[in-house]
């Protein structure tokens, strides 16, 4: 970290901290580093106070997403802020430590994710950001179609070119938390 001349090199650096203690089974240090690296992007721990947040976050995506069609998700724009969009590779990095300490931090980080693809467009982590809501509307507030939905649109921006990390979490996700709710088994 000494060595990094700029702020997207730490957060870089920070990054593969967070994979490594991830891989490592070191959850409470992975989400540590990955703190570190949004903080260094402007984004304070403070922002993720869970419950408020998270509630907080529920209302503004679903106002959002009431004037916007799961399909429409697909005609964004590319991310093109190089910031941005290394906060949301931190994030994505963050998520399976999340899952193993808190599952509101992984529906925060989820719901994150989403708010900064639909702002700033949408980027190679999108996919696994809406199929992760996907989940969370078939979960959580009940509406499995609507998350079969979203989890369609993660698999389609997915396509061809993605990354095989990226394509093979959304599929995960899709095929064990979405389609089991509306996908007979035979």
């Amino acid at each position: 970290l000494l060595k990094a001349r700029t702020s997207l090199e730490r957060v870089h650096i920070l990054s593969c901290k967070v994979t490594l203690y991830e891989k490592m089974g070191f959850a409470e240090k992975a989400l540590f580093f990955g703190f570190q690296g949004l903080k260094e992007l402007g984004i304070t721990k403070r922002q993720f106070s869970i419950n408020l947040m998270l509630m907080k976050d529920i209302i503004i995506l679903k106002s959002r997403m009431r004037t916007l069609a799961p399909s429409d998700i697909l005609q964004l724009p590319a991310m093109t802020d190089r910031e941005k969009i290394a906060a949301i590779n931190i994030l994505m990095r963050m998520i399976p430590s999340a899952y193993f300490t808190s599952s509101h931090l992984v529906n925060l980080i989820i719901n994150k994710m989403v708010a900064m693809s639909l702002k700033y467009g949408n980027n190679e982590c999108s996919p696994l950001a809406y199929a992760g809501y996907g989940v969370y509307e078939g979960s959580i507030l009940g509406k499995p179609l609507r998350g079969k939905e979203f989890g369609e649109v993660a698999l389609n921006l997915c396509g061809v070119g993605s990354s095989p990390e990226i394509r093979a979490k959304v599929e995960n996700v899709c095929g064990g938390y979405i389609n089991v709710w509306v996908t007979h088994a035979r």
